[in-house]
């Protein structure tokens, strides 16, 4: 079971922190029996809980220009043991030009992110690339992905 929430305070900015909480207690297993156990002697080790906490605000630049700031962490509980913590932060900007133009860039386990998106009432193009991290802390791997998007809204 997860369990989450955010909290914001109704304050300029809007300065808002949110948490999840995954395998809230830990999660344990014991089907060693059925259609896909049959024969299974050794049941899996425990899922340990983990929580992810972060934080975002929303300064407003100007009577049509909005931004977003956010930073999220995974697994805070053990963030002090890891040799890289980069692995483990997410964090980025958004500016939001008419509700028309949005620049986004930000950071990924260590890796940059950016996107643009032209928006109107009735299409959307986005095209966007990020990196995920899948090595390990001592070799760290980047997977980069690059996506484009196309939208007509009716």
């Amino acid at each position: 079971m997860n369990v989450g929430g955010i909290i914001s305070i109704p304050v300029e900015y809007l300065p808002s922190i949110g948490f999840t909480v995954h395998d809230v207690g830990n999660t344990s297993y014991n089907l060693t029996s059925g259609s896909f156990y049959q024969g299974v002697s050794k049941r899996p080790a425990d899922t340990i809980q983990t929580v992810d906490a972060g934080f975002a605000f929303f300064p407003i630049v100007g009577s049509h220009t909005r931004t977003t700031f956010t930073a999220e962490a995974h697994d805070v509980m053990t963030l002090s043991t890891e040799t890289n913590i980069w692995r483990r932060i997410h964090a980025g900007g958004e500016i939001n030009v008419g509700d028309l133009l949005f620049l986004r860039a930000g950071v990924n386990q260590k890796y940059y992110t950016a996107g643009i998106e032209f928006a109107s009432e009735r299409m959307q193009f986005q095209v966007t690339s990020y990196g995920e991290d899948i090595g390990t802390s001592a070799t760290p791997r980047e997977d980069r992905r690059y996506m484009g998007k196309f939208a007509f809204r009716f």
